[in-house]
């Protein structure tokens, strides 16, 4: 009798075990929701934005940059959803321009002849696969400046588990920037985000706008004269990453910078 009674009674148990466990899970569900709202919220305040929650999503951020629509989604992750926070700016570039993290995918479309472009930053060249057209205006896009930015995105939120990594993609469709980690668990990281990505964002218009246009200097240039000191050029030469004027690397450091007019790195102001 006492051996039925136990038997009859292991069912209940286990509903009420599995009643709790459900019941801790969406209370930490629910808990973790409300921190990204929050977080959301302080972003929101923080750049002018707005927040949106939709029926059964997530809520998202919609911002204005310079005139542009930004919206803001992310993806908390769960069994079968890798983790993803995103930005995408509604504002078409007439060039292209995509910087991925190196893999095998990568690896396997420049097997196949996507082109990998370089940039001559050795660690960047070496973490990161650039496409883009027209080459010259996507080596000046990334710029030291931008590549520091790049590479701070990419840093941002990782930890043991998750690795470095982030996803820049422009052109006729906008900007976008993907990092695959959830950046909604604290504000300073996700403002780190936003203001990085509006930084980059507007990096790639002003490369856009019209203006000066810089032609690049045939190799032979570099056996005329320095800008600075009117020598010939002997020992190390310092090209301008923006117009690619060489300069001795002493005179470069002496001017504080590049000697061509109206250049974004001129020196000497």
């Amino acid at each position: 009798m006492a051996s039925a009674l136990a038997a009859s009674s292991e069912p209940a148990v286990m509903l009420v075990i599995v009643a709790i466990i459900g019941g801790i899970a969406l209370a930490v569900a629910l808990t973790q929701a409300s921190r990204r709202k929050a977080v959301l919220r302080t972003a929101a305040r923080r750049f002018d934005g707005k927040v949106t929650t939709a029926w059964l999503s997530d809520s998202e951020l919609e911002l204005s940059v310079d005139g542009c629509d930004a919206h803001l989604t992310y993806t908390p992750g769960s069994r079968n959803r890798s983790p993803l926070t995103r930005i995408r700016f509604q504002a078409p570039l007439p060039h292209r321009l995509r910087v991925v993290p190196e893999g095998l995918w990568e690896t396997l479309k420049k097997a196949f002849g996507s082109e990998d472009l370089q940039v001559g930053d050795p660690g960047f060249d070496a973490e990161f696969a650039i496409q883009g057209a027209p080459s010259a205006w996507v080596r000046k896009m990334l710029d030291e400046p931008t590549r520091r930015r790049i590479l701070r995105l990419s840093e941002l939120g990782a930890g043991f588990w998750t690795v470095n990594s982030v996803t820049l993609e422009a052109g006729p469709t906008g900007v976008m920037i993907s990092a695959p980690r959830d950046l909604l668990r604290e504000a300073s990281t996700l403002g780190t985000f936003i203001g990085e990505s509006i930084a980059l964002f507007r990096r790639l218009r002003e490369g856009d706008a019209p203006g000066i246009e810089f032609l690049p200097h045939p190799e032979g240039d570099r056996k005329g004269l320095c800008p600075v000191c009117e020598h010939p050029f002997a020992g190390p030469v310092r090209t301008c990453e923006a117009c690619a004027t060489p300069h001795h690397a002493e005179c470069w450091r002496y001017f504080g910078g590049c000697t061509t007019y109206a250049c974004e790195r001129r020196g000497g102001s």
